[in-house]
């Protein structure tokens, strides 16, 4: 019986490779949703603390405004530098140095 919730069953791994696989991908993915939850409290906090200079109980379109320019500048920087960093760890790969 299984009670996965919308998992799919997934075979058990036989071999120590398959389950070192397995726990570096897990591994792997736990990294980058901490790093998601972390982007998405750095963006929140950054774009708040420089646009809402008097807080309320609703956003004024002055407001929105704001936090959506200050939210899509922080992800267009993010990527840039995600970018560059994918290709230099690949790089160094590439070159046997990691």
């Amino acid at each position: 019986m299984a009670f996965g919730f919308g998992k799919k069953e997934e075979s058990v791994p036989s071999t120590s490779a398959e389950i070192k696989a397995n726990l570096q991908q897990q591994v792997t993915q736990e990294i980058r949703t901490a790093q998601a939850a972390t982007l998405i409290s750095k963006v929140t906090k950054s774009c708040y603390d420089l646009c809402i200079v008097n807080p309320q109980s609703t956003l004024t379109a002055a407001d929105q405004d704001c936090i959506n320019k200050c939210a899509g500048k922080y992800m267009q920087a993010f990527n840039v530098v995600s970018k560059e960093y994918v290709g230099r760890v690949q790089a160094e790969r590439h070159r046997g140095n990691i």
